[in-house]
């Protein structure tokens, strides 16, 4: 069930399982406050629907380095760590980038996170979609 879209992502739920996918997108720097209001969306629909698992899938995200090396890109993904942070999320799962530099960059980014803020859900980084799910529904059924 879609419960969210715009240009850049699409927020699909699937009540059987309480899992949220959203596919990470791909965008330039000057898109960025059109992204800031998808998470916003994100966090607003996991709150309202009291979701307890996401499934974020970068698997085709690509570096975008003047997106990933801003200050603003950093902010944002800080704030919607904090904003995940006051709902009732038990588990984020994430399916890494095939993109090297990509990928680099989000672990210090997420090594930095973990380091400053006490989270209240578990997280993981995956190569795969099954990998993924099984994880977020390991103990949960």
């Amino acid at each position: 069930m879609i419960l969210y879209q715009n240009s850049l992502m699409v927020l699909d739920y699937s009540p059987a399982t309480d899992i949220l996918t959203v596919d990470w997108p791909n965008a330039p720097l000057y898109l960025l406050p059109e992204i800031k209001y998808a998470l916003q969306m994100l966090v607003e629909n996991v709150k309202n629907y009291d979701i307890k698992f996401l499934l974020i899938d970068a698997g085709k995200t690509i570096t975008n380095h003047e997106l990933m090396d801003s200050p603003e890109y950093k902010e944002m993904v800080t704030q919607f760590s904090l904003d995940l942070n006051t709902t009732r999320l038990k588990k984020s799962a994430r399916i890494i980038s095939l993109d090297n530099s990509r990928e680099e960059k989000t672990q210090e980014l997420t090594r930095n996170l973990t380091q400053t803020i006490q989270f209240n859900y578990q997280f993981q980084s995956f190569t795969s979609r099954e990998e993924a799910i099984n994880w977020l529904m390991l103990n949960n059924i």
